[in-house]
């Protein structure tokens, strides 16, 4: 629990001395980095996913609409920044067992829990024709960094934390954004990983899990990680 509020304090603390950056009518921040060469980099909002592998736990944390997974050695979903998982608790004294249900999801305004929180906030939910439902007829995603231009009420830097067991039957952890998960699913991309994990390597296999999703025609980025545990 602690750790999950350092996070989650980090990130809003974060999200404020961006806010502290040099600010356009837009709400885009501009940021000035100097090594060999100077850099400005635009940005607008940033979605962020990462992990936190411990001795004993695996963290998966989210913000906005990247995912992350745990596969084990068989290929199954073990835990998922957005999928339906249950656990069984059991009491030795009275020999019985408790279902545990349980579902992340992505942090878009099409899910119901982010968009109901959006109106408690004062805020609105529209989609127009084919597009997909956007905060205050705008932003795509409910939750994020930056883009000052709305009300942080209604898009906070506020993650997701996930924690599970580090355990033997753990076989590798995939960080990706939503470009991937627009045409592939959390056992589609576990077992295209694990169909190749031992005759290919893991830069290999990024090349052609990305490629794979061009071809699926994704159209929204496309990064990749996979870590091997």
């Amino acid at each position: 629990y602690q750790l999950n509020q350092i996070i989650k304090h980090t990130f809003f603390q974060l999200d404020r001395q961006l806010g502290n950056l040099l600010n356009d009518q837009s709400g885009a921040v501009c940021v000035k980095t100097f090594s060999r060469c100077c850099l400005r980099v635009f940005f607008k909002i940033v979605c962020l996913v990462a992990t936190l592998i411990g001795p004993e736990h695996i963290y998966l944390i989210n913000l906005g609409d990247s995912r992350a997974i745990i596969v084990s050695n068989e290929g199954q979903i073990l835990q998922s920044t957005k999928g339906f998982f249950f656990s069984l608790l059991f009491r030795k004294k009275k020999n019985k067992s408790n279902i545990v249900f349980f579902y992340e999801l992505d942090h878009k305004p099409s899910v119901s829990k982010e968009r109901e929180r959006i109106y408690r906030a004062g805020g609105h939910v529209t989609q127009y024709g084919d597009d997909v439902p956007r905060v205050e007829s705008y932003l795509a995603v409910s939750r994020a960094l930056g883009d000052y231009s709305l009300d942080k009420h209604l898009i906070p830097p506020s993650p997701d934390i996930i924690q599970y067991p580090k355990q033997s039957n753990v076989s590798f952890v995939v960080l990706a954004c939503d470009g991937i998960w627009d045409v592939m699913s959390n056992e589609d991309v576990a077992q295209f990983i694990r169909n190749k994990l031992t005759q290919t390597s893991l830069t290999d296999i990024v090349q052609q899990l990305l490629d794979h999703c061009l071809q699926l025609q994704s159209m929204d980025n496309i990064s990749l990680y996979i870590i091997k545990l």
